[in-house]
């Protein structure tokens, strides 16, 4: 009898003893579907992309890129078309290009490695996907180079170094080649009134417009070299006197622009070597801020060329200014901001449309339409074909929070009667901006179920904004500022009510 009891009571410890160590598995399998079928996740983003750090813009497919220092990654295309991704280090994104015309792009961050990402579309949706990386400049056990600036050229990516040194990246493979443009090379192919003790970083990289091997390299010193790829040597060797900050080509490739940290820009002609035609200081003759980038557009027909650049302001009168500065023939534009201005990109018809075979590369004309400045706090787009040249509403990327949301409210299913009563009241509100549509239009719209819903934010300014919360954008519809209708104490002619 006692081994016989002795026996159960074995058995149920056992059992016991396996159902309390068994329990923290289930619980755990429990917690894993639990997450899975009820937590929360993020199927949308509204508004403007917190903590920017680059832009990038496809003329070929009209797609806009934000990358903020967080690693998170938008495309934007034409309203309702938008994608977003991060990467998984969520390092900051230092620079951002489109590999024009394929869907693709690159960004660097912080960490200096490379990621290539594509947007690849299936029968229900398209998505944003990182691909490959490149990462042989830290992995590869020697000193790290780091990576100062990045532009495409041809079916590559030039990769410019702190150390002088350019890279040649296959954009196929992903891969660096057996190429390599060094500092040492450099100082080999120029004059000897060229000649530096050290060029410095590479500052700048510009493809040429017309001719597929050649580009210009720019040194932080204000070495400027054109170099042939094919002949690999220096074709033509420019000398500025001041630090260089970026570089851009006229389209007849002929001619192009340097800016430089004293707010000057140089006007260099090809064939005159390392005689610049014009030197300039917009805003001097006193000590300027850096023209950080620089634009030449050449306009339709006989119209004065567009000269654009950011920065440059005078430093005692205006050197806490964020401007933009639009400049053709007589009219003179500077567009006066909020916050930092961290890049922008202007829109060109001639990037846009096809090219006529027939025409001459030269002789092809830009004719800039719009102008897309990426700050620290919004996003502006300003219109270069109408009077004046206004902003345009934006149909996403609105800065939500330009004043903090202290109340909200959501509304499904508004009357079609209040909805057009809503938006006729927006666009007399808003009579000051561009009438054109958006200028942005890549991508193609889903088909989703109609609905017309508004999202009410209440703002600690006073403010109450209508924001169309109908499909992936948020635009805003109308404003009403109610700071007038609680001021206590007072009439209209300015007495008081205790009087």
């Amino acid at each position: 009898m006692s081994s016989l009891f002795s026996f159960i009571r074995h058995r149920y410890d056992k059992i016991k003893g396996d159902t309390v160590h068994s329990h923290p598995k289930e619980s755990d399998f429990r917690q894993k579907l639990k997450k899975e079928l009820y937590e929360y996740n993020q199927v949308l983003h509204h508004g403007f992309p917190t903590k920017p750090s680059a832009l990038a813009y496809d003329p070929s497919l009209q797609l806009l890129a934000i990358a903020t220092k967080h690693g998170a990654l938008r495309v934007y295309g034409a309203p309702d078309v938008e994608f977003c991704s991060t990467h998984e280090s969520e390092e900051t994104v230092t620079q951002l290009l489109f590999i024009p015309g394929e869907g693709r792009l690159v960004s660097l961050t912080c960490d200096n490695v490379l990621h290539l990402w594509e947007i690849n579309s299936d029968d229900f949706n398209s998505t944003l996907e990182e691909k490959k990386t490149f990462d042989e400049f830290t992995s590869d056990g020697s000193k790290p180079k780091a990576i100062s600036v990045i532009s495409i050229f041809d079916k590559k990516l030039l990769l410019g170094t702190e150390d002088g040194d350019v890279h040649l990246l296959n954009l196929h493979s992903f891969k660096i080649t057996d190429q390599v443009i060094s500092q040492d090379v450099i100082m080999q192919n120029v004059p000897e009134d060229c000649k530096v003790v050290s060029t410095g970083s590479v500052e700048a990289l510009q493809a040429h417009p017309t001719n597929k091997d050649k580009f210009l390299i720019g040194y932080d010193r204000g070495l400027i070299v054109l170099w042939d790829l094919k002949e690999n040597k220096a074709d033509v060797t420019f000398n500025a006197s001041q630090q260089l900050e970026s570089l851009c080509w006229n389209r007849n490739g002929k001619e192009f622009l340097s800016s430089h940290s004293d707010g000057s820009y140089v006007h260099w002609v090809v064939d005159d070597g390392n005689q610049p035609k014009e030197e300039c200081i917009p805003y001097g003759p006193f000590p300027c801020k850096a023209i950080s980038k620089i634009d030449w557009k050449t306009a339709e027909g006989d119209n004065e060329p567009f000269m654009i650049f950011s920065g440059g302001m005078a430093r005692g009168s205006y050197g806490d200014k964020f401007t933009v500065s639009v400049i053709q023939g007589e009219k003179h534009v500077t567009f006066d901001f909020t916050s930092r201005v961290l890049d922008y990109t202007v829109l060109c018809k001639a990037d846009e449309e096809p090219t006529d075979p027939g025409l001459e590369a030269g002789s092809i004309r830009d004719i800039p339409h719009s102008i897309i400045v990426l700050l620290e706090e919004e996003i502006v787009a300003i219109d270069l074909l109408s009077n004046g040249w206004p902003p345009f509403r934006l149909p996403y990327g609105n800065s939500i929070h330009a004043s903090a949301i202290t109340a909200s409210s959501h509304v499904s299913n508004v009357p079609e009667s209040l909805w057009k009563k809503i938006i006729d009241a927006g666009n007399q509100l808003f009579s000051s901006y561009s009438k054109r549509e958006w200028p942005i239009r890549g991508g193609e719209k889903q088909e989703t179920r109609k609905s017309r819903d508004i999202l009410l934010t209440g703002h600690e300014d006073g403010s109450v904004k209508f924001w169309n919360v109908s499909s992936v954008s948020m635009e805003l519809m109308y404003k009403v500022n109610t700071a007038s209708y609680f001021e206590e104490g007072f009439t209209e002619s300015g007495k008081t009510l205790f009087n």
